[in-house]
């Protein structure tokens, strides 16, 4: 459910109506969702997490209104006429902050690679979109610190598998670095800065070290 949820905007709404097609009652909220469960056997905390994570994904408004209900175009502009933060850099000032619940950074990283993997980003140019493209690396970089691994040990992941949503950084960072080798054959001499560049070398260099600590903890 979160996989399609933030891959395919309207789909939340959907399986939100299949959820309640099942109760006497309306889903008002996300501890209502939570409380559905499949299967009859013995408490998992990695089932806990994904069933509380999807109930959030569902129950919420706030991440998922930026991105529902509108053209692929639009979600994915930065142009600088459009009043306000584009749907990319609000997503983008989310992955960084608190909201109503415990998940809305984590959905905020979700939608934000769902929104990546769309070609459209990638085709622009200018100022404004090499300023995001640069500040999306950063916020790269930052998740990536959060989760320990830049350190020279390879010891535990701070966060923990379950607590971070590894695999939605992944997503993430997976559709920046296959965004920015795409867009780079079709971007003209002259449009990039030395500012992006930096950044992308910081990401490639944490990642150096992210996948034998992850190969190593999970595998």
């Amino acid at each position: 459910m979160v996989d399609l949820s933030t891959r395919y905007p309207g789909l939340r709404c959907l399986f939100l109506d299949f959820l309640e097609k099942k109760k006497t009652s309306p889903l008002n909220s996300e501890t209502d969702i939570a409380g559905l469960r499949c299967g009859d056997g013995p408490p998992d905390r990695l089932f806990d997490f994904w069933r509380t994570f999807a109930a959030a994904c569902l129950a919420d408004r706030d991440i998922s209104s930026l991105v529902e209900g509108s053209s692929p175009q639009k979600v994915c502009s930065v142009d600088s006429a459009l009043p306000g933060l584009s749907v990319i850099e609000t997503l983008l000032v989310a992955t960084a902050c608190e909201g109503h619940s415990k998940f809305s950074r984590l959905l905020a990283i979700r939608y934000l690679g769902g929104v990546l993997q769309l070609p459209s980003f990638w085709r622009q140019t200018g100022r404004i979109y090499w300023s995001v493209l640069s500040k999306l690396l950063q916020q790269i970089t930052i998740l990536l610190k959060d989760l320990g691994v830049d350190v020279a040990q390879q010891r535990e992941i701070l966060m923990g598998a379950v607590q971070a949503d590894i695999e939605g950084i992944d997503i993430l960072c997976e559709a920046v670095l296959l965004g920015i080798h795409g867009g780079l054959q079709n971007s003209q001499s002259g449009t990039t800065t030395d500012e992006w560049y930096s950044n992308l070398g910081s990401v490639l260099h944490i990642l150096r070290r992210y996948e034998p600590i992850l190969h190593q903890r999970f595998h």
